[in-house]
């Protein structure tokens, strides 16, 4: 259980340290433009959204669930819902990065909003460019 423990929190340690390196150096940076900046602390965000997922998901329930059992205390109905909770990291993971990445959620709700049909409209330039050039023949005919 110690070695599980130091791994968690060796882990955690640092990621926490090269994410703050990361911001720091993100935050410093002079040779990009703005929107590269702006881009880059977005996709920060987002990397620490998913790095929070597995913590809450993942990491926290394991840890509380082997500790409890060494100190011997009763866990009742957490055991089974901390499963649960483990079983729907990836789907919240993939919610999050649709929610904070603008391209992901646009896309997402393109995918449900109304479409136009597209006959109507190709039905109609196909007729306008037929008969485009009849009208255009014609009138270089009666010029002669």
């Amino acid at each position: 259980m110690i070695a599980f423990d130091v791994i968690i929190f060796a882990s955690f340690t640092t990621e926490i340290t090269l994410g703050l390196v990361t911001f720091y150096h993100v935050k410093k940076s002079e040779k990009v433009s703005v929107v590269a900046h702006n881009l880059q602390l977005k996709l920060f965000i987002a990397v620490c959204a998913q790095t929070f997922v597995p913590l809450v998901f993942v990491y926290i329930p394991y840890y509380c669930v082997i500790n409890f059992a060494f100190f011997n205390l009763p866990l009742y109905f957490v055991d089974d819902a901390w499963m649960r909770m483990t079983a729907c990291f990836p789907a919240w993971d993939v919610v999050i990065i649709i929610m904070l990445i603008r391209d992901y959620r646009d896309g997402l709700l393109g995918m449900f909003r109304k479409m136009k049909p597209m006959g109507k409209e190709t039905t109609w330039k196909t007729v306008s460019s037929m008969v485009a050039p009849s009208v255009a023949a014609s009138s270089v005919v009666h010029d002669m």
